[in-house]
């Protein structure tokens, strides 16, 4: 080894996501004669430093820093070997190793680790590697006559090797193919031009051993290109890694299309979530951000207002939408949440005197609490009834049964005080089909849970809207399992699917006052209303309602329906980890990913604990931590079977 004269480094690497300093600001300033003494042991020469907006040699700008922010990068002595640099300063001693990335594939995946080599892989480990790209750019005509030379090559080897004793192989057959394409990709009206680029890293450890490594690690993450250790060129591709610099070496120079530069890098940031608003996690980058939401964004902005959390038992789903809901509480908007299971702790962690429970069963002082006709919003709410009566019935309803509802709700429902009680009274007394269809409803309205939505004229009328937070649950309600086709519900489930969908509107109803200031409808078991078309059209009324209530729906569901009718329902999504391969692609194409990435379908399966994608009011899609920040909350909100068990 031997010591480079007056030659100096920086002590530590940085991120390719990380500003280096010494980035100037200002205008030029005159070097010192120490500095010109130093200079002097940079390779190359960097004696004109000093501007931010240099002309080069093709009468373009380019960025050049000030000489001192330059230099002051070389801080410490360097070692140099034969594939490795030593520095020395105060701070300790570092190892060096700089790499040069080979030659590309011909054909890459994007999105994929080869494409997106200048962060995927990069992310992948768990120390920094500073990454550069140096390019020159080749104006189109330069462009494409290194095409067309290409192609004469290609053509040459096919032929020889054609005409050999095994033929030519694969590869080779397949050169001349890339390379007419490159030409007719050039030679478009676009006129794009190329780019004469090379890629190093720079790999740093605290000793040797460590530093091989790391290289070993930094290696294993680009394969199957090869990652060049150049020996005599150590210092050269060090120089490369400073502010405004030239390649150091241009043995491993590769030429590239513009598309295959914005293919490597994060060209969509990694933000995501509200640009203001409570703190709910950071994404899951190599560089985490911290990810804000605020849930009073899409009313504001009139976008579609509901909020989807969806993922497998134990993904953090609930738990999400609860911290969601608290921080909306904690900002001063008002709470429902609709409670099937009985497992939400909103009310643990709020004070109890803003705390109000609703918890509807068969008694009298309930009855009719829930009909439809009385609780549906007055341009909808014989729509909603006539849903309604058709969803407790066995299926496949008659179509003339069907009808004759139809007319009994249309007529009934005029009344201000029209109930779902009358309409069973009216097709009673009517004929033949009509009677049919009384009598079997009459059957189930009757007794049971049913009672809550079928009113006489002394039923309750529904109360105001008098807590903060207000949680409503139904006894005893029995519920299908995700994905139960409606022709296999039992009668009891046919009941429970009916009244959570009209739990859901009367929980819309009880926000329908004080439109300034927002409310929160968090409901559970979002899959009841996202299965079928009618529950569909019962999220579009609810997104309708709260947008012009100033209401924010927050929709938890274990299992996702036909995504194709669902993308225009939701606003902002947390898509948490799920079982299967199908559900995963079922997730990706909700939120405008692509469903055949199987890494990303492997992801996805393997997300718990809170980790999920997360795409945010504009779109922009991320993967997220959710995160509590405080392990009593936590454990309050916490409802996973394993968490239960600690």
């Amino acid at each position: 080894m031997k010591r480079a004269r007056s030659t100096r480094a920086w002590p530590t690497s940085w991120t390719a996501s990380e500003p280096r300093p010494g980035i100037c600001s200002g205008s030029s300033a005159e070097p010192s004669a120490e500095v010109w003494a130093s200079q002097s042991a940079i390779p190359g020469g960097c004696r004109r430093l000093s501007s931010l907006d240099s002309d080069d040699e093709d009468g373009g700008w380019r960025f050049e820093p000030l000489e001192t922010d330059l230099l002051r990068l070389f801080d410490a002595p360097i070692e140099v070997g034969a594939r490795a640099l030593v520095t020395h300063s105060d701070l300790g001693e570092t190892h060096q190793a700089l790499l040069a990335v080979g030659a590309l594939p011909e054909t890459m995946t994007f999105p994929g680790s080869q494409a997106e080599m200048l962060f995927a892989p990069l992310e992948a480990l768990p120390f920094p590697v500073d990454a550069v790209f140096t390019a020159q750019w080749l104006a189109n005509d330069r462009a494409v006559a290194l095409a067309r030379r290409r192609l004469v090559d290609a053509d040459n080897v096919f032929a020889e090797e054609q005409d050999g004793h095994h033929g030519a192989t694969a590869l080779t057959a397949a050169r001349p193919t890339v390379a007419r394409e490159l030409e007719e990709y050039l030679t478009s009206s676009e006129r794009p031009p190329l780019l004469r680029s090379t890629i190093s890293l720079a790999v740093s450890a605290a000793t040797s051993d460590a530093l091989e490594h790391a290289v070993e690690r930094v290696r294993a993450q680009y394969a199957p290109i090869t990652l060049h250790r150049p020996a005599g060129s150590q210092l050269e591709l060090f120089t490369t890694h400073l502010p405004g610099q030239r390649a150091g070496t241009r043995a491993y120079e590769d030429v590239l299309l513009c598309e295959q530069l914005g293919a490597m890098v994060p060209t969509a940031t990694h933000q995501v979530g509200s640009d203001c608003g409570f703190y709910i996690g950071a994404t899951l980058t190599g560089a985490p951000h911290p990810v804000l939401m605020d849930l009073t964004e899409a009313p504001r902005t009139s976008r579609p207002p509901a909020m989807l959390c969806s993922g497998t038992l134990g993904s953090g789903k609930t738990l999400a939408a609860e911290l969601l809901a608290l921080q909306a509480f904690a900002a001063g908007s008002r709470v429902v949440s609709v409670d099937p299971k009985g497992d939400h702790r909103l009310d643990a962690v709020v004070d109890p005197g803003d705390v109000e429970h609703i918890s509807l069963s068969p008694d009298p002082e309930f009855r009719g609490l829930l009909d439809p006709l009385r609780i549906g919003p007055e341009d909808t709410r014989t729509d909603v009834a006539y849903g309604f009566l058709i969803d407790i019935l066995p299926s496949p309803v008659p179509a003339s049964w069907q009808t004759e509802i139809r007319r009994a709700v249309d007529a009934v429902g005029e009344s201000l005080l029209a109930s779902c009680a009358e309409v069973v009274d009216r097709l009673i007394n009517g004929r033949d089909d009509a009677a049919e269809a009384g009598r079997a409803l009459e059957t189930y309205a009757r007794g049971g849970l049913l009672r809550l939505a079928f009113a006489e004229a002394d039923s309750p009328t529904r109360p105001a809207l008098a807590k903060r937070l207000t949680v409503l649950r139904i006894a005893n309600l029995v519920l299908p399992l995700p994905g139960t086709p409606r022709a296999e519900m039992s009668s009891d489930e046919r009941t429970g699917q009916a009244l959570l969908r009209l739990l859901a509107t009367y929980a819309t109803h009880l926000m329908a006052s004080d439109t300034s200031r927002h409310k929160v409808l968090l409901f559970d078991e979002a899959w009841m209303l996202l299965g079928d078309a009618a529950g569909r059209a019962l999220v579009q009324r609810i997104n309708r309602l709260c947008r012009s209530q100033n209401a924010t729906p927050i929709l938890a569901t274990q299992a996702l329906a036909d995504v194709g009718d669902l993308d225009n329902l939701l606003g902002a999504l947390f898509c948490f980890g799920v079982e299967t391969d199908h559900e995963a692609r079922q997730v990706l194409d909700l939120l405008g990913l692509d469903p055949e990435d199987a890494p990303l379908r492997s992801r996805l399966q393997s997300f718990r604990r809170g980790r999920c994608l997360m795409r945010d009011y504009d779109g922009r899609v991320g993967a997220v931590q959710i995160d509590l920040a405080d392990q009593d909350l936590l454990a309050v909100l916490d409802t996973s079977p394993a968490h239960a068990r600690r």
